[in-house]
């Protein structure tokens, strides 16, 4: 009986010094119960640019792409990874319109060549930097089926103003040269915050 408990505290002294020390700290906070929510609706527009056409500037560039795809069509490839530093304005025109923020993140293009859609999966964070929502951004990561005139993205999160974010974008392609791949897209975005 004797070596059964000394085996037993032979036991109980090893599985407590295999634990590893940790500085892992947690603690828990409730919400109130009535939290109110707001929803913001903001109209922008992104300026991507693949081409160097007329002396532009591309926004969006090529950072990978597999070797193993077959026949390369169009600018955007099957398995092309792309990074993005988009212009934000208020208004389709560029060169008109007012500059609000940046569209900043990454795509890739998802559909096979034998398909007849163009399909990107997309995460972008838009950051404001002008009036009231100035420093804030929301965080998109959907699929987007670029042949499509209009199409919905979710909206995944967002920091400043737009914390707690979720919601989705409406998506409409205000034009798109299949050429180039340079796009403008008229975003409406519906944002659920605190």
């Amino acid at each position: 009986m004797e070596k059964l408990t000394t085996a037993a505290w032979v036991i109980m002294a090893l599985s407590i010094h295999a634990v590893p020390a940790t500085s892992f700290y947690s603690t828990e906070e409730y919400a109130p119960v009535a939290v109110k929510e707001k929803m913001t609706k903001i109209r922008v527009y992104i300026h991507d640019t693949l081409s160097t056409k007329m002396g532009s500037r591309p926004t969006a560039v090529e950072i990978a792409r597999p070797n193993n795809t077959g026949k390369e069509e169009g600018p955007t490839p099957f398995g092309s990874l792309f990074a993005v530093d988009d212009p934000l304005t208020d208004g389709p025109d560029l060169k008109k319109s007012k500059m609000v923020g940046d569209a900043k993140g990454m795509y890739l293009s998802s559909s096979l060549p034998e398909k007849k859609e163009f399909t990107l999966v997309l995460y972008l964070s838009l950051r404001f930097k002008e009036g009231e929502f100035n420093g804030s951004t929301v965080n998109v990561f959907s699929r987007n089926t670029v042949t499509e005139k209009s199409r919905e993205m979710s909206i995944v999160g967002g920091t400043g103003k737009f914390r707690y974010g979720r919601g989705f974008v409406s998506v409409t392609t205000a034009s798109f040269d299949p050429v180039t791949g340079d796009a403008v897209l008229q975003y409406d975005v519906n944002v659920v915050h605190h």
